[in-house]
């Protein structure tokens, strides 16, 4: 019998260290080659300020997104930003924005800052606390695996289109912090830029650019 375990303990050994290898975690670019996001909401200092709130602004995105190596994920993601804090200084920023900025650009609330309940209300518009900026980000795939990650911080730069802060160009940078399914255990890092304008037309805030900056990776 001793003979025959002599003979089955190599074949063992190398068949555990096959699987071993074969489910060693792996690091991708995380990397977008399409989007359709939409603006789910977006509050404005002015808007929070009349319901009695903070210096504060921020939005949420939900949508569809294509990475390389991931296939289509739906997204959503929501963050605030402290307009009290804005910096006056562009030449201090650490992104530059690729939209019509000059004016101060503010600090997005890091992981322990959030979540922050805004006083007004985007849907109704009343003043009532019905939404928050919660600094997370998550992205499920057709089979319901999902990747949690969570906001660090970055920044949000005014912009002037046609008149002076119709538009917004957010830095916002994240963690993952792992998910469920293949990607229970994620981790990585990238961040999200976007660029939001008024739309006069339509009366609202509606995205023209939606994207994840190259650099980014996450390894699962």
């Amino acid at each position: 019998m001793s003979h025959h375990l002599h003979k089955l303990l190599p074949a063992t050994l190398i068949a555990l260290v096959a699987v071993a290898c074969s489910q060693a975690p792996q690091t991708h670019d995380f990397e977008m080659t399409g989007h359709d996001p939409d603006l789910v909401w977006a509050i404005t200092r002015d808007q929070e300020l009349a319901c009695g709130g903070a210096e504060m602004a921020g939005g949420e995105l939900a949508g569809e997104a294509t990475f390389a190596q991931l296939g289509t994920l739906t997204v959503d993601f929501s963050a605030a930003w402290d307009i009290a804090a804005a910096n006056p200084n562009p030449d201090a920023s650490e992104f530059e924005p690729e939209g019509p900025a000059g004016g101060p650009f503010a600090p997005i609330l890091g992981q322990d800052e959030h979540p922050y309940e805004f006083q007004y209300d985007p849907f109704t518009d009343t003043c009532a606390a019905v939404v928050s900026g919660t600094g997370e980000v998550e992205f499920v795939d057709a089979n319901g695996d999902r990747i949690d990650a969570v906001v660090t911080g970055g920044e949000t730069h005014r912009l002037d289109f046609v008149v002076e802060g119709d538009g917004i160009e957010t830095f916002a940078t994240a963690n993952i912090t792992g998910g469920t399914g293949r990607f229970s255990d994620a981790t990585g890092s990238f961040t999200v830029h976007t660029i939001a304008r008024f739309d006069v037309a339509a009366s609202e805030f509606v995205i023209d650019l939606a994207e994840v900056l190259p650099g980014g990776s996450i390894t699962y």
